[in-house]
């Protein structure tokens, strides 16, 4: 048991390390460590600029997710995905809208829940390994509602939204969290 708590530890500064090594080579560094919002993307052609974003919490890759921001942000990220997904004219910063989603899901990763750090032993290998699958599922659902849109494909956009939406009810059952206090842990 002793040597599976090291392992799961191991994965996760792993996990860390990886972020750390990604952020740079994916070319993200100011957007993830200096700023407080994203920059606003380059236009695609015939498409509309966003007039304004809300600011996100500051990722540091050398620590930690703060899981509770990190959701926030997200949350944040797809009402406004929602909002503009069928504008066509919104794409370039409904994409730029993904990407952030895509990274602030990764860096989740990082984190757990509170009750999964409650557990010990296989159960927490149990818990660690069902909540990593369910961000990697979120992410390929991401990667399909992005892929729809550059497909221009709404409908195919929507039911990423749709799938997107049921993974986050099914989580929020799983980890006992309070949607009324926008994502903290009932008591």
């Amino acid at each position: 048991m002793e040597s599976a708590a090291n392992a799961l530890e191991t994965v996760a500064m792993k996990s860390r390390l990886m972020v750390v090594a990604l952020v740079p080579v994916l070319g993200l560094g100011s957007l993830l460590l200096a700023r407080d919002e994203p920059p606003t993307p380059p236009a695609f052609p015939g498409t509309a600029q966003p007039t304004s974003r809300p600011a996100y919490p500051p990722i540091d890759p050398n620590k930690p997710a703060e899981l509770h921001d990190a959701m926030h942000a997200m949350e944040d990220l797809l009402k406004a995905i929602t909002a503009q997904v069928d504008d066509k004219a919104m794409d370039s910063s409904t994409l730029a809208d993904i990407s952030t989603l895509q990274i602030y899901t990764a860096f989740a990763k990082t984190a757990l829940p509170g009750s999964i750090g409650e557990l010990i032993g296989d159960a927490k290998k149990k818990a660690i390994a069902d909540y990593r699958a369910r961000l990697i599922a979120l992410l390929q659902a991401q990667i399909a509602l992005e892929e729809a849109i550059l497909r221009d494909d709404r409908p195919a956009a929507r039911a990423a939204l749709s799938l997107l939406a049921d993974q986050r009810k099914d989580a929020h059952a799983a980890y006992d969290v309070d949607d009324h206090h926008h994502g903290d842990q009932k008591h």
